[in-house]
C-alpha cells in the first residue's frame, strides 16, 4: 500500500509540472490556464518500542506536537507499535509569473475532508476522491498563501509569484 501511495504521488507531481494542454483552454483569444494540481498527503512514521525486524526499538516521544490537526502522535498499542502523522499539500511550493492564469486543483486524496483556504478567500470543503478548481489572482507580484485550516499547522502552501520581465 506504501508503494502505491508513493507511485500516486510521484504521478500528481509529475502531472503538476507539465504546461496545461490546449484542450482546457476555455475560448480560443483567452489562453488556458496553467493548471498546478495539489494533492492533500499525510507521511506516516511507523515504528515501535519493542522494534520489529531490523528495525530497533524506539521509545514513545515524551514531548507533544503543536496542536491544529496537523501533526499527531499515536501512543503504542498492546504491540508497542506506535505512528506519528503529518498531513501535508504537494506540491506546496508553487511559481508563478506576474499575469500568467494559473488554477490551483486541489485533490482529496488522504483525510476525509479539509477547509481549503486561499489567500484571503473563504475556506472550501474538499472530500477526499473529489477535487476543488481555485484560479490565483497573479496581478501582482508577492505571495499568495494556501492552507487547510483543519490540519495546522503543517498542511501550509504558497504560490510565489514573480513580477514579470
Amino acid at each position: 500500500m506504501h508503494h502505491t501511495i508513493r507511485r500516486a504521488a510521484i504521478a500528481l507531481l509529475c502531472a503538476a509540472s507539465m504546461p496545461a494542454s490546449t484542450a482546457n483552454a476555455e475560448s480560443p483569444a483567452t489562453p488556458a490556464p496553467r493548471i498546478v494540481h495539489v494533492a492533500t498527503v499525510h507521511l506516516d512514521g511507523n515504528t515501535g518500542i519493542r522494534g520489529s525486524g531490523g528495525h530497533p526499538p524506539e521509545a514513545f516521544p515524551e514531548s507533544t506536537l503543536p496542536a491544529g490537526g496537523g501533526l499527531a502522535l499515536t501512543p503504542p498499542g498492546e504491540d508497542g507499535a506506535w505512528r506519528v502523522r503529518m498531513f501535508a499539500f504537494v506540491p506546496s511550493e508553487i511559481v508563478a509569473v506576474q499575469g500568467e492564469r494559473l488554477r490551483l486543483v486541489f485533490v482529496g486524496v488522504q483525510g476525509p475532508s479539509h477547509r481549503i483556504r486561499v489567500g484571503d478567500g473563504e475556506p472550501q470543503r474538499l472530500l477526499r476522491g473529489a477535487t476543488l478548481a481555485v484560479d490565483v489572482d497573479t496581478s501582482r507580484p508577492g505571495r499568495i498563501d494556501f492552507e487547510s485550516i483543519d490540519r495546522a499547522p503543517s498542511m501550509r502552501g504558497s504560490v510565489l509569484v514573480v513580477a514579470a520581465d
